[in-house]
């Protein structure tokens, strides 16, 4: 690695922490004084530029730790390894659109996860998940606005953990929760990275340095105030080799790792066993004029068979992109994993969520790397080369053809002859559709492909013997992926109905305020299908008048009718159980519930001393003396039996009933047993007795 820059050459590496452009740099090395900085043994690290232009060099020690980071990564492009998907489970009760969006953002960095994995094959899966973790947070994998958005930062033990959940097919749960900032090693932050970094520097210059070695290197240079122990030292060596393994050969062995380690592409695809195991799917201009302009083309391959399929479009566009997807399920199956590139077709959060929906895995290539989907982008070029020269219209493969195009443009247009004329432009979408449709099937399907050791893809495919996914509702294949309405799809449906492109939807089973998720029909612009939008159930369909030529007053009427109806059904239960319910009856349970929650809590005792007063005293002696009714004996004579405890409840009703009974007939009556009876008569368990005694009589009361 280059250790002395100018100016402009760290300007143009567009480093993270520093500045852009060659002026604010130069300033920025005036701020912080790069030109008078020195090294640990007195050397500069700012030295005057050899050859003409003169300026200053400046040490890449000078710059911040982040800068450094970046300069020495290295980005290893393989193939990605296709990811077997399983059966997933439903979605929880609760599933609401914040889920989704995260369940969709870790599933898509899952699939960046799994290339970096397979890149760097040196490295077991969970160092390759800790040094993807680390790139990502330093901002050096480059992925679409919304994953980030999502995901702020990740560590490899989130990774490991999504992984799980994706592979069992639990991929709902991954959207649940939100993932936590993992602690830092000592060493990996001392000195504001600095001595993190020495110690990648000693170990890439001597890989055999122990642990004790670079502890005392260590103390050497920053003579830190606490030193880590000899065991912090080992495990950092440890973690740092296992992460950056593929890193340290290209450095220390450069022949050792284009020979055992770096992939040379031959047999990438030697893992694809099964058919639909893997589709490989990129747009391409056509190389043929249309009537109305030049088209795109989508072309999906499957990789196993190498059969292809085609799909004409004006643009390349998501929507074009999964009408592609539907012809080939329904000719060939569903897929277990798509290979993209990043473009924003495929990056869409409506791509993403329609292939997540299907069950199906994504793949999503690296950045300007095409090789690492070479079946479809070779494919694409057996069709430009094998079809497109027969069409009328053929603007020819490449440079040297525009150019002679480019000639003949120019000559014709000083003869007054149109475009049309001069390249005998003659087809529109459909014939070319036709056209490349019966290419596929018809030639390039039964020619004999060396990939395939002679063998034609339809041979190829027929010879297969598993078992094919296949979807038997097309219907709900359409719904899953019609394009959505609007940007996201979803829409608060207001007392007009649902509004989308200055048209109303209506639809009586939808109440106004609610929240919902809509798709287009994509063969009547005027039927929406709508979905719950926490959980994704069906709710109904929703018509707009003027774009399906119906009656607006009587689809409006009718909405209106069937929502009274609908609304009348549902307040008349609540009105039933409303009257059902008494005040009486709410008080009671929520009391007896508070005491069934704290039967089983009891107070402490506390220490208690006796109180008394002289009227307190009068009133003790009041009450020990006997009570005398009129006409009867005094109570101390008296002969009424009182049962002893412990007695059930209906017990002590009979000793109730026992009493009034002795009272009525003027027997005499202990006062112990009248002062109970006082007190027990108010009681709920009396009043509940004395009604089924009224109900039932004596012989209920006789009763065990």
């Amino acid at each position: 690695m280059k250790e002395w820059l100018t100016a402009a050459e760290i300007a143009a590496r567009k480093l993270p922490g520093l500045p852009g452009s060659k002026s604010n740099i130069q300033s920025m090395a005036d701020r912080e004084g790069w030109k008078s900085a020195k090294a640990s043994d007195g050397e500069p690290l700012a030295r005057r530029r050899k050859g003409p232009g003169g300026g200053f060099e400046y040490h890449i020690s000078v710059l911040p730790a982040s800068a450094r980071v970046a300069m020495k990564s290295e980005e290893l492009k393989v193939d990605v390894i296709a990811t077997p998907t399983t059966e997933i489970a439903p979605p929880p009760p609760v599933f609401t659109e914040k889920n989704m969006l995260r369940r969709d953002s870790r599933l898509a960095l899952l699939s960046l996860a799994d290339a970096h994995y397979s890149a760097n094959l040196a490295l077991g899966r969970a160092a390759a998940d800790y040094d993807f973790a680390g790139r990502y947070n330093q901002g050096l994998i480059e992925i679409p606005g919304w994953i980030k958005q999502q995901i702020a930062y990740a560590s490899g033990r989130s990774i490991k953990r999504w992984r799980m959940l994706r592979d069992a097919g639990h991929w709902h749960q991954i959207g649940n929760g939100v993932s936590k900032r993992g602690r830092k090693s000592t060493l990996g932050t001392a000195d504001d990275g600095e001595i993190a970094i020495y110690i990648s520097g000693l170990l890439v210059a001597q890989p055999h340095l122990t642990a004790d070695h670079i502890r005392d290197l260590v103390e050497a240079k920053f003579a830190p105030e606490t030193l880590p122990s000899i065991r912090s030292f080992q495990r950092y060596i440890s973690t740092w080799k296992s992460r950056n393994g593929a890193v340290v050969a290209k450095l220390t062995n450069p022949d050792g790792f284009r020979n055992s380690i770096r992939l040379s592409g031959s047999g990438a695809y030697s893992h694809i066993r099964r058919l639909n195991e893997l589709w490989e799917i990129d747009a391409s201009p056509a190389d043929v004029l249309l009537k109305d302009g030049r088209y795109s083309i989508y072309v999906a391959v499957d990789v196993w068979s190498r059969r292809m399929m085609t799909y004409v479009t004006r643009t390349p566009r998501t929507e074009a992109a999964l009408l592609l997807i539907r012809r080939a399920i329904i000719a060939w199956g569903v897929p277990e994993q798509i290979r993209t590139d990043n473009g924003a077709d495929f990056t869409s959060y409506h791509f993403k969520r329609a292939v997540h929906s299907l069950g199906i895995g994504h793949d999503i290539t690296n950045p300007f790397s095409p090789e690492e989907k070479g079946i479809v982008e070779r494919h694409i070029g057996t069709l430009q080369r094998g079809l497109m020269p027969l069409l009328p219209g053929f603007i020819g493969h490449n440079v040297q053809d525009r150019k002679q195009i480019e000639a003949r443009r120019a000559f014709a247009a000083r003869l007054g002859e149109s475009d049309a004329k001069t390249f005998c432009v003659d087809l529109d979408h459909d014939e070319l559709q036709r056209a490349m449709d019966a290419w596929c099937t018809d030639k390039f399907a039964h020619s004999p492909h060396k990939g395939l050791d002679g063998q034609t893809p339809f041979l190829r495919a027929q010879a297969y013997n598993g078992a094919l996914r296949k979807i038997e509702n097309l219907r709900a294949l359409d719904l899953l992926l019609a394009p959505v309405a609007g940007s996201d799809g979803y829409r608060t449906v207001t007392k007009q109905g649902i509004r989308l492109d200055y048209g109303y939807y209506i639809a009586h089973e939808l109440m106004a305020g609610a929240k919902v998720y809509c798709r287009q029909d994509p063969e009547d612009l005027g039927r929406l299908y709508i979905f719950e939008s926490e959980t994704g159930a069906f709710l109904a369909e929703a018509i707009c008048p003027e774009r399906s030529g119906v009656n607006p007053r009587q689809l409006v009427a009718a909405a209106r009718a069937a929502q009274q109806d609908l609304i009348r059904e549902r307040t008349q239960e609540i009105r039933r159980e409303a009257r059902r319910i008494k005040p009486r009856d709410m008080i009671d349970d929520v009391l007896g519930l508070a005491k069934s929650k704290n039967r089983n809590i009891m107070p402490f005792p506390k220490p208690a001393d006796t109180h008394s007063s002289p009227a307190l005293d009068e009133a003790a002696s009041a009450l020990s003396a006997p009570i005398a009714m009129p006409g009867q004996l005094p109570i101390a004579q008296a002969t009424t039996n009182v049962v002893s405890l412990p007695e059930t409840a209906k017990q002590r009703f009979r000793r109730a009933i026992a009493i009034q009974e002795a009272m009525t007939k003027s027997d005499a009556v202990d006062a112990d047993a009248a002062r109970w009876l006082t007190s027990y008569v108010q009681s709920a368990e009396f009043k509940a007795h004395i009604a089924m005694f009224e109900d039932f009589g004596r012989e209920w009361l006789e009763e065990a």
